[in-house]
């Protein structure tokens, strides 16, 4: 989930080139001119990773389909509705390919921009917050574009033209402690057809499924933005249910869930290199109408399927997903990478 820390081997060699270090090395059994020239090595090594990344995944150096064939293999409902992307990589498979054929390598370098919008999160990049980068990829539905900005806000913005046409802050959630995180996207959830709101109306009959800066997952109403009716406690998912003693900030969802088979999947973002006894890196599955719990998945635990005993809570320190989950709807299956346990 993470790249090699090749900062640290830098730094390391780096020090080894002053002359302090080699002639405080020149005693020993290593010669200080080997050293040197191991440092050397090092740092031209780490340069030369960090310069053909680009290339590693693509060793042509191009990401152009041969012919008229998609890069990918893709299943047949990963073509359906071709004006759409409907999930942050578009499929749940996270395929990151679209069937359009008016862009194409020849006239892509035409494009001009149509609109812009601004958030008004860099109103805020220098006092109280201190999410203001934008990481989010937007995704598409009919003639409606929705996304979250870094703080967490969401908005639906008009297709065409750009504007907005709601705005979703979630004031009640505190995020005074939660450096260096941000809202990496948000989830699309259609009904089936005989939903109804527990009002009786059709209200989030559509729904956006969104992080928070807090340990939360929110719903909302696609076409109006207001959170939805009977979804978790006041249309929001508590994850530090069952999770038990937590420090503020240490558990938060950043990215955006995935929604498949009428279920959201959650992870959570657990803060790094701080101390023991973290919040644990419970997978968990809820529906996507009420926000129940439908299973969850403890690495801890002797059983990880098995459900809690009364007063009991999920494991602490074990190894937490942070990222966006890729599924598989043809066998109700769903793949999710781990970040190492605690302290990283």
């Amino acid at each position: 989930m993470a790249l090699p820390r090749l900062d640290v081997t830098l730094v390391i060699a780096i020090a080894l080139m002053f002359p302090w270090a080699w002639r405080g090395l020149s005693s020993a059994a290593v010669p200080a001119l080997t050293t040197g020239l191991a440092s050397i090595a090092l740092i031209v090594i780490g340069v030369a990773v960090m310069l053909s990344m680009p290339w590693v995944h693509h060793p042509s150096g191009s990401m152009q389909a041969s012919g008229d064939q998609p890069h990918v293999t893709l299943p047949a409902a990963a073509m359906n509705d071709p004006d759409d992307w409907p999930s942050w990589a578009r499929t749940p498979g996270q395929s990151r390919y679209s069937p359009l054929k008016q862009i194409s390598a020849k006239n892509v370098g035409k494009l001009e921009k149509v609109w812009s919008y601004q958030s008004g999160d860099m109103n805020h990049a220098y006092d109280e917050s201190p999410h203001w980068g934008s990481e989010a990829t937007p995704i598409k539905i009919g003639d409606t574009t929705y996304t979250c900005t870094p703080n967490a806000w969401v908005v639906a913005l008009d297709a065409a033209t750009g504007k907005q046409k709601w705005k979703f802050k979630p004031t009640s959630v505190d995020d005074s402690v939660n450096n260096f995180v941000n809202c990496r996207g948000v989830a699309y959830y259609k009904a089936p057809k005989d939903y109804t709101a527990p009002d009786g109306s059709q209200m989030c009959a559509t729904r956006i499924i969104a992080p928070t800066m807090g340990p939360y997952i929110v719903a909302l109403d696609a076409k109006t933005g207001k959170k939805c009716p009977g979804f978790g406690k006041n249309g929001m998912l508590n994850l530090k249910d069952h999770i038990g003693r937590m420090a503020p900030g240490t558990l938060v969802q950043t990215s955006a869930p995935l929604v498949m088979d009428g279920l959201i999947f959650t992870g959570g973002n657990v803060f790094d290199n701080w101390y023991w006894g973290k919040p644990s890196g419970v997978i968990r599955a809820w529906t996507a109408t009420t926000g129940k719990e439908v299973w969850h998945w403890d690495l801890g635990k002797p059983d990880p399927i098995a459900a809690l005993a009364k007063g009991e809570t999920h494991t602490h320190d074990t190894p937490n997903a942070w990222g966006r989950f890729t599924g598989d709807p043809k066998t109700d299956t769903v793949y999710i990478g781990l970040a190492n346990s605690a302290p990283d």
